[in-house]
């Protein structure tokens, strides 16, 4: 379970490692990378916004996720879960916070 674990933290910190350009506002209007939709792609003011929200979000999804990988392996254990259980838990917290993320940034961006 251990390496499930450190595979699990390492994708939130990837994920929270991701958005710190976004918070920090270094990327500028592309189609790559970034919070990309039309509206945001046409102007580069409501661009910066939308990042910097959604790049705050998922860097918390991402750290939150990490921290709740660790905190799931011994809760997993202790309830007699086993492998299967954990890995249950932490794509549900994952695909959960990712969900989270997504829609509170287009909640934000549909003020904009």
């Amino acid at each position: 379970m251990l390496s499930l674990m450190i595979l699990y933290v390492a994708m939130g910190l990837l994920q929270a490692g991701l958005a710190v350009p976004l918070i920090q506002r270094r990327i500028k209007p592309n189609p790559w990378y970034g919070f990309r939709v039309p509206k945001t792609l046409h102007n580069e003011r409501i661009w910066y916004a939308a990042n910097f929200r959604a790049g705050v979000l998922f860097f918390l999804a991402g750290m939150g996720f990490a921290a709740s990988a660790i905190l799931l392996a011994p809760i997993a254990w202790l309830l007699g879960l086993g492998r299967d259980g954990y890995v249950l838990l932490c794509t549900l917290i994952m695909v959960g916070s990712l969900l989270w993320a997504t829609v509170e940034s287009f909640r934000y961006l549909s003020k904009l």
